[in-house]
This record gives structure tokens, C-alpha cells and sequence, in this order.
């Protein structure tokens, strides 16, 4: 993309020229923000978020065994999703993936005000953050437009260019 780095985003931004109908990023929720003037929708990494949902747990201290669960809640509920964008590819039924957004949203309310509950008020606040960013991919589905719920293609075809020959 011949974009400049160690940039603020807002310069970064004015750098890339054109549109685009969506674009995915790690979490990097200001990034996303600062993209919304070139992009209709951002899409933000699914397993960056479940990464620093953990790192978060982490950070409050909690037992790795309750860390474990609580992170196997959310990758549980995610990869529903994914799985059923799949199966609702196959047979255009979209009409059901929209009601499995809602049902996910409503999923990550549920699992935000738990961690409200017992005091993992930074977690909660994350999930809050990203929730409706999370599902962008389903979204755009319906739409006709297909995009990766993750960004590991992006850092692959990073690092591959970084090695050069």
C-alpha cells in the first residue's frame, strides 16, 4: 500500500487513496474509527479480540483454569457464528443470519454483564467496545459482501514481503 508507519493513524489515513466496502483490523478500535472515512464498515479481527479478552483476565489476576473458561465461552459462541455464516452461505437462508447476529450480541451481553458481576469491569468494557464490531462479517454477508472475520491473511502477506527473496 506504500503507507508510511510510526505515523499517527489520522496521517495514514489521508495517505490511501480510494475505497473500500469494508476493512479488517487487529484491535485497533481508534484505527477502525479513523478508517470509517475510507471504508463503509470495519471489521475487527476475531482472534485479536479473544486474545486480549484472555490477556485482560490475565491482567486481573485470575486463575488460569477460570481464564480458560471464560475465554472457551467466547470462542464457543464465536465460531457458532462462523459456522453458521458457512452454512447460511450454502443455503441463503440470510433471513436466520440475521436473527444469529442478534442472538450473538445478545450472547456477548450476557457474557459482559458476567464479568460486570464479579468485578472484571476492564473485560467488560472491552467486549462492550467490539461487540458490534465483531459481527461486521456476518453483517456484510447479507449483504453479498464476503470478508475475513480476521486478519491473518493481511499479516501473512506482511511478514512474506518483509522477507523478501
Amino acid at each position: 500500500m506504500g503507507l508510511s508507519v510510526n505515523e499517527d493513524w489520522k496521517i495514514t489515513v489521508r495517505q490511501f487513496r480510494g475505497w473500500a466496502k469494508a476493512a479488517v483490523f487487529g484491535n485497533a478500535l481508534s484505527l477502525c474509527n479513523v478508517f470509517l472515512e475510507k471504508a463503509f464498515s470495519c471489521q475487527v479481527c476475531v482472534r485479536y479480540c479473544v486474545g486480549d479478552v484472555g490477556y485482560y483476565l490475565w491482567s486481573a489476576n485470575l486463575p488460569k483454569k477460570q481464564r480458560d473458561v471464560i475465554v472457551d465461552k467466547l470462542e464457543t459462541v464465536l465460531k457458532v457464528l462462523c459456522n453458521s455464516v458457512n452454512s447460511r452461505i450454502v443455503d441463503g437462508d440470510f433471513e436466520r443470519l440475521k436473527w444469529g447476529v442478534d442472538w450473538v450480541l445478545g450472547g456477548f451481553g450476557v457474557f459482559s454483564r458476567g464479568l460486570f458481576e464479579v468485578g472484571l469491569l476492564v473485560v467488560d468494557c472491552f467486549v462492550k467496545n467490539w461487540a458490534n464490531y465483531v459481527v461486521v462479517f456476518v453483517r456484510l454477508v447479507v449483504k453479498g459482501v464476503q470478508i475475513s472475520m480476521t486478519d491473518n491473511l493481511i499479516e501473512r502477506l506482511v511478514g512474506e514481503v518483509a522477507k523478501g527473496d
